[in-house]
């Protein structure tokens, strides 16, 4: 039995396709890979964008933790007064 036979010519047209098929990988692999550049560009963007978020909410979170400590120290010492004056002036009783 003899197998088949193989032309050992190699076509223009069969050249021509090979190359276009390199080329048009070459430039979808270009385009792949500055879509990727630009996605991981964007992405630390909005990382940076979010740490910056975080650092002011942070800053935040400590304010007014500040303000209600000062808020709570401000009862504390109306509470004393009102507390101390209460002391030294008896609350007459209501005429009824």
């Amino acid at each position: 039995m003899v197998g088949p036979s193989w032309k050992s010519e190699v076509s223009l047209g069969n050249i021509l396709t090979a190359l276009t098929l390199v080329v048009t990988l070459a430039v979808t692999w270009g385009i792949v890979t500055n879509r990727v550049d630009a996605q991981e560009m964007r992405l630390q963007e909005l990382t940076e964008r979010v740490r910056a978020v975080d650092a002011d909410a942070q800053r935040e979170r400590v304010r007014l933790t500040e303000l209600l400590t000062e808020l709570r120290t401000d009862v504390r010492y109306l509470r004393a007064i009102v507390e101390r004056r209460s002391e030294l002036s008896p609350v007459s009783p209501t005429p009824q």
